[in-house]
């Protein structure tokens, strides 16, 4: 084997695997500590504080980030902010 068929090998592999990472970190998200990430689309199982056991098609992440399983989850980012709201009763 030549030194150039060496290098067009290692060349190649290194194109494989920065495309691999690339896809990798592409699958990371992040929102804020006022947020929320939704990941709905695969199913977990949750327990729960008495012991119990169900499945649930979702999972929520409150601020920080997680990597989203591709083709398998898709992600809503829900906002945590305080909204003021006007409310006028019949009394008032």
């Amino acid at each position: 084997m030549t030194l150039l068929s060496i290098l067009i090998i290692a060349g190649a592999v290194l194109v494989v695997l920065a495309l691999f990472f690339l896809l990798v970190a592409k699958q990371y998200k992040k929102v804020g500590p006022n947020e929320a990430l939704v990941i709905s689309g695969r199913k977990k199982t949750v327990t729960a504080a008495d012991g119990s056991k169900t499945k649930v098609g979702y999972r929520i992440r409150l601020g920080g980030g997680t990597f989203v399983r591709p083709f398998l989850e898709t992600v809503d980012i829900l906002p945590l902010e305080v909204i003021p709201l006007s409310i006028r009763t019949p009394r008032s």
